[in-house]
């Protein structure tokens, strides 16, 4: 399978795009007279420029979630095209699939033994010590801090 050359700048450039295109909207918005004939006219062009203001808010907010979404899409490329972030990732997300300390002790245990990556085996003692705390066995999370501390291989 052919695998694709990804440049390093182009979600950067599609930020820039997005930011150029929301700029030219800006400008193209009706410019409001400064200067009114009368005091009913002066009223309405200050709530106008109040609209244009919000408006201005809104396409900035935009932009920022905008820059937010990129960040993100650049945040999960990176977990995903990296073996030990990726397991990383799944170790921090365990807790939330699984019925409470004992089944994640269950599950965590067997794959510190299967795990070859010394980051992944590391992040998966953390687990284990919150989950030992949990089921209230000293010995256990002992055994596990001992292991990092001084950085045992399984």
């Amino acid at each position: 399978m052919k695998k694709h050359a990804h440049h390093p700048y182009a979600i950067a450039w599609l930020a820039r795009l997005g930011i150029l295109t929301l700029a030219a909207m800006l400008f193209a918005m009706p410019a409001t007279p400064l200067l009114a004939d009368d005091h009913d006219h002066d009223h309405d062009h200050e709530d106008e420029h109040y609209e244009e203001e919000e408006e201005v808010e809104g396409f900035l907010l935009d932009i920022e979630l905008f820059e937010r979404l990129l960040g993100l899409v650049e945040t999960m490329k990176e977990i995903a095209d990296s073996p030990t972030l990726s397991a990383v990732a799944a170790v921090m997300g365990v807790e939330d699939h699984v019925e409470g300390p004992g089944e994640m002790v269950e599950m965590l245990e067997p794959l510190l033994e299967e795990s070859d990556d010394e980051t992944v085996q590391r992040v998966i003692r953390f687990k284990l010590i919150d989950a030992y705390s949990e089921l209230d066995q000293p010995e256990k999370v002992k055994e596990h801090l001992r292991a990092l501390i001084l950085q045992v291989d399984d």
